[in-house]
């Protein structure tokens, strides 16, 4: 048993259903980010990771303002809060979250991701998946995609 999705038996920490025919016609647009004071927001309480994610996001801060909460960052909400941080702060306040493993392991995604995308906001991944095979088109933002950290904060300030 492994988190693997090919696994004899797959233990993940969430799934990306399609929505019904019904549901899906019935959906009105909305602008999620209108109104929303801050673009980036970062949860974390590993600081020296595997993965050297705090490298990436000390890059991506000298281009873009992140909110870092946890790790010495200037901002604080604490885990008894926690659906607080995620359903106000998180939700109307910031535009994307950065979804950033601690380790990067082939097809590993752990629960931030699936936790965000039930929120209004966008996450911004980093990790060994291929993101477009388990989430819906749109849903994300793999850095991936981008040359630098300076690529994604022009990109995430258009």
């Amino acid at each position: 048993m492994t988190y693997k999705r090919g696994s004899d038996i797959s233990d993940v920490y969430g799934e990306c259903v399609p929505k019904t025919t019904q549901l899906a016609r019935a959906q009105v647009k909305y602008n999620y980010a209108e109104d929303k004071k801050h673009l980036v927001a970062w949860f974390v309480s590993n600081c020296h990771t595997q993965s050297k994610r705090e490298i990436y996001v000390e890059e991506l801060a000298k281009h873009i303002d992140v909110h870092k909460f946890g790790c010495g960052g200037e901002y604080s909400c604490p885990h008894t809060k926690h659906t607080y941080c995620d359903n106000v702060l998180l939700n109307c306040t910031y535009k994307f979250y950065l979804s950033f493993e601690n380790c990067l392991c082939t097809e590993y995604i752990t629960e931030k991701l699936y936790r965000i995308l039930t929120l209004n906001v966008v996450p911004v991944v980093l990790g060994y998946s291929s993101y477009t095979d388990i989430l819906p088109p749109h849903s994300f933002i793999d850095i991936r995609d981008f040359v630098s950290p300076k690529a994604l904060a022009m990109y995430l300030k258009c």
